[in-house]
């Protein structure tokens, strides 16, 4: 059973002998990869505190496409503002979700790569989003109209007239590995810390979370605990990607991760990303504070709410988490 996609820190980039990273890899820190015919504009990856004007910095990038639109790729760019003012803040993030056409393949390399898809499940996230009339209702659609898509001159001419921003790199970059959540490690992937029982319930010893002082209740049965507590199988993940779009607390209680609805079909949000605290410990001498960052989207992404006419579409419903004193 899996309920998300972990993501952990891979291979160092920016050796000699490997190839640059591509707008089809996963990777934290670096600079981003814009796909061919896909402009940021200025305004666009700068920060949006006040009085702050900063070039934002790519945090990661993650090649997600889906199974149900195999001529179109997809990424999740994340960036954020290396002010510590800023980044604490909404103000200082922007992500932003790049499409792009696939290259034309023959149908036997497409039905190879779509098997080789299915085998990992990396991409069938799209089908825990919705009820199974969303993958069934694309597949009696057309595919995205290529009126839709800048003919060869039209992209020739944009780009002369608009050149793309140049980031700087304020993070080393590293390759992200996934693999699948197994929740035969958790008891429980609800955990109540307050409702934990002893292994051994004949040991005296033990003391029970119920047994202790009001105020040392309080601090057991804190996010952070119960956050450490789902996360402890799997140490070392720094990124929680899709299944069934949960998102974890971090450092408190009051976050809100529910009634979030789309503005377009009023369908409610799942979270499609959470960067985890432990992203910060990938890199040396970062400007960045310990956050959590979670990206909202609306499950009906694959269908209705779609937007395909549009390379980039800004991802607007974020919650940003600090870390406490």
């Amino acid at each position: 059973m899996t309920s998300s996609w972990l993501g952990f820190k891979d291979a160092e980039v920016g050796k000699e002998d490997e190839e640059p990273l591509t707008c089809e890899d996963s990777f934290i820190g670096g600079v981003p990869v814009i796909p061919d015919g896909i402009i940021l504009k200025e305004e666009e990856v700068t920060c949006g505190s006040v009085n702050c004007g900063l070039r934002l910095s790519c945090l990661a990038q993650l090649f997600c496409p889906l199974d149900s639109h195999p001529n179109m790729h997809r990424s999740l760019l994340v960036l954020v503002c290396s002010n510590v003012k800023c980044h604490q803040t909404l103000k200082g993030w922007k992500v932003y979700r790049l499409q792009w056409e696939a290259k034309q393949e023959s149908k036997q390399q497409l039905t190879s790569s779509t098997s080789s898809a299915k085998s990992t499940g990396f991409f069938q996230l799209d089908d825990s989003w919705g009820d199974d009339s969303v993958g069934t209702e694309w597949a009696t659609e057309p595919s995205p109209s290529k009126k839709s898509l800048l003919d060869t001159e039209q992209l020739a001419e944009q780009v002369q007239k608009e050149k793309q921003p140049d980031f700087e790199q304020i993070l080393e970059p590293y390759l992200i590995e996934f693999d699948a959540e197994d929740l035969s490690k958790i008891e429980d992937k609800n955990v109540d810390v307050e409702d934990e029982e002893d292994d051994d319930p004949g040991c005296e010893d033990d003391i029970r979370v119920k047994d202790l002082p009001d105020h040392c209740k309080n601090v057991a049965r804190d996010a952070f605990t119960i956050f450490y507590h789902r996360i402890l199988a799997d140490p070392e993940q720094i990124v929680r990607y899709g299944g069934e779009g949960e998102y974890l607390p971090v450092y408190s209680n009051d976050v809100i991760t529910t009634g979030r609805k789309c503005a377009k079909c009023s369908t409610p949000l799942i979270c499609e990303l959470q960067l985890l605290p432990s992203i910060h410990s990938c890199f040396k001498n970062s400007p960045l504070t310990h956050s959590s960052l979670g990206v909202f989207t609306c499950p009906k992404t694959t269908t209705s709410c779609a937007d395909f006419e549009r390379g980039c579409l800004k991802v607007s419903d974020l919650i940003v988490e600090v870390e406490k004193d």
